[in-house]
């Protein structure tokens, strides 16, 4: 997932003792429950939340968040990042979302107010049974400093330090809800790569990950590793990039009860419904030669073309094409796209349904009536019409010129600037659902204007 940007019985010995993963036992099937006829139901296990969402958020929020994803069946939150690094007017720093005592550090401030944001999401996943996964650093200066070694080495072990310290002042506090590290680095298949490889790519991720997990090995903090990569159908195949990611596995100290979790691309659009599962067939192969290491996928809710909200049917119908090939499913990211909290309750309404019944609701709103069409200004046609009505809400609108569609709104109007002096053009609008059923279209499909 761009910076654009399940639960298990952890038995904790003792809170500085080593965290022995032989100890965990994960099914394959965790991530499917039976409806009421006897049929697994594919879902979600848990979503990642980034920290610009959440940085001005009270304790209240924090509250009504974490409720809601308790409905949802959630038992897993990654939470990225704990600390951001830039270099602004050529000063290195590191501002943290927790207070920090670390050389060179400080909190974040957002209108001379600072948060714990790392406090309040332990404090209310720990009240409503969520595994949490902390997030160590990021920066957005990663997208050009991918193939420079100096600088990843730098921040990975900027990371370590706040690795140990995130355990000293949360660990104890939350000894069960503190659940692992999210670590943070997203990687694709251009930067990192078998072929072509002349900047031995592989071999520097392998060393980056093990600084970090040599770190909390040695400092007995070890707690499951969750990786998130992404890959670009377009720059690579498959093959290719399980072969670096089997290369990485093997050189990099990661191992049993860590986590492969790769970002399914459809939502970025980088890959697509043809062939996402083929890539996750093959970053299988990889993950099985390590032993006892999870395969997550992460499914995105979103659409990058204008960061919209994909309907649930999109969701489920992913986890669905990789039900046997996945053992779990997060997704990116329910709280930015479908909590009632952040978004129109439609989304947590639909999807709390989908859960509760074993079927996604089947009933189309109804079409749209009273299109009107009027011309603007310049070439400019505005539609408007009717708001359309639905059992469980209406998320918005496709908008059809000459019968193909050209836009989608929430609102009951449009704009069409794309127009041409003397030409006819026919409209048409159809509503559709948070379950992603769509209306017939408006009565009104066949008006006409002429500039």
């Amino acid at each position: 997932m761009f910076s654009r940007i399940l639960l298990l019985a952890i038995p904790i010995i003792a809170i500085t003792s080593f965290f022995s993963f032989s100890s965990m036992n994960m099914s394959n099937n965790m991530a499917f429950n039976e409806n009421s006829s006897g049929e697994n139901l594919v879902k979600a296990e848990g979503t990642f939340i980034q920290w610009w969402l959440v940085k001005n958020w009270d304790n209240e929020k924090w509250e009504r968040e974490m409720k809601i994803l308790n409905e949802a069946e959630m038992t897993y939150v990654v939470l990225t990042s704990s600390a951001f690094f830039e270099s602004a007017g050529g000063k290195e720093h590191t501002y943290t979302f927790y207070p920090t005592g670390i050389d060179g550090f400080s909190q974040a401030e957002e209108g001379g107010k600072k948060t714990d944001i790392i406090e309040m999401c332990l404090k209310n996943a720990e009240k409503n049974n969520i595994k949490v996964f902390l997030g160590l650093n990021f920066s957005e200066e990663w997208w050009a400093n991918r193939n420079n070694k100096d600088w990843f080495y730098k921040r990975i072990n900027e990371g370590n330090k706040i690795a140990d310290e995130l355990w000293k002042k949360y660990k104890s506090k939350y000894p069960l809800t503190f659940h692992g590290w999210y670590w943070g680095w997203e990687i694709d298949n251009f930067y990192f790569r078998t072929m072509l490889d002349f900047g031995n790519s592989k071999e520097m991720l392998s060393k980056g990950i093990n600084i970090l997990v040599s770190y909390l090995d040695e400092n007995k903090m070890r707690l499951p590793v969750l990786i998130s990569p992404y890959m670009d159908g377009r720059l690579g195949s498959p093959g290719d990039y399980a072969k670096m990611w089997e290369y990485v596995f093997l050189h990099s100290g990661l191992k049993k009860g860590d986590i492969f979790c790769p970002q399914d691309g459809v939502g970025a659009r980088l890959l697509n419904e043809g062939n996402y599962i083929k890539w996750f067939k093959e970053l299988k192969k990889a993950v099985s030669k390590v032993p006892g290491m999870e395969y997550w996928a992460n499914i995105e809710n979103f659409d990058i073309k204008d960061w919209t909200a994909t309907t649930i049917d999109n969701v489920i119908n992913k986890m669905k094409g990789l039900n046997g090939i996945a053992d779990r499913f997060l997704v990116f990211s329910y709280t930015h796209y479908y909590s009632a909290n952040t978004v129109n309750e439609g989304f947590h309404q639909t999807y709390l349904r989908y859960l509760h019944t074993g079927v996604l609701e089947p009933i189309p709103p109804a079409p749209p009536a009273n299109l009107k069409l009027i011309k603007g200004p310049a070439n400019l046609i505005e539609l408007e019409w009717d708001t359309s009505i639905d059992n469980m809400g209406i998320y918005g609108y496709y908008i059809y010129r000459n019968g193909r569609i050209i836009g989608k709104t929430s609102n009951n109007y449009f704009g069409d600037h794309d127009t041409k002096e003397g030409k006819s053009y026919e409209y048409a609008v159809q509503s559709y659902d948070f379950a992603g059923n769509r209306s017939v279209l408006s009565d009104n499909a066949n008006t006409c204007i002429e500039h």
